[in-house]
């Protein structure tokens, strides 16, 4: 994701979908997530991430989501509850994962494959042990 791709989806949401974007959570810091965010920030879109997603962004001198929790958030849309938490280190060390209760839908990002996937994609800035204990908790 890049800045120009960003805006190009905005646009495509704002003219296509006929919405509004009124914030953004990256899941964590690496650039298929949070690529974009300047843009983002420079048409006034608000942006929440993990404590840690922000200190790593931080460190590499990455733009810098505005707000911050600790663990879990949970947030309203509409008349749908949101949650976010973190359950420790997999794809990455600071992923998170999104739930929508009513919905039953929950957003891992990178962190869960399909099953007929091989592998873990990039594990690099992961955690490989604990991988298998963050899926458990997950599913829990």
């Amino acid at each position: 994701m890049t800045e120009d791709l960003t805006r190009e989806l905005i646009t495509w949401i704002r003219d296509s979908l006929n919405a509004e974007i009124t914030g953004f959570m990256p899941n964590h810091w690496h650039d298929d997530c949070m690529g974009g965010l300047e843009y983002l920030h420079s048409i006034d879109i608000e942006s929440w991430a993990y404590d840690l997603t922000r200190e790593i962004a931080k460190s590499k001198n990455l733009p810098i989501p505005k707000h911050e929790f600790s663990d879990s958030l949970k947030l309203k849309l509409d008349n749908l509850e949101i949650i976010c938490n973190y359950y420790g280190p997999a794809h990455s060390t600071d992923n998170i994962v999104v739930w929508v209760p009513s919905e039953k839908i929950l957003f891992a990002g990178c962190m869960v494959r399909d099953l007929r996937t091989r592998g873990l994609g990039n594990t690099a800035d992961g955690d490989i042990s604990e991988y298998p204990n963050t899926i458990r908790k997950i599913m829990e």
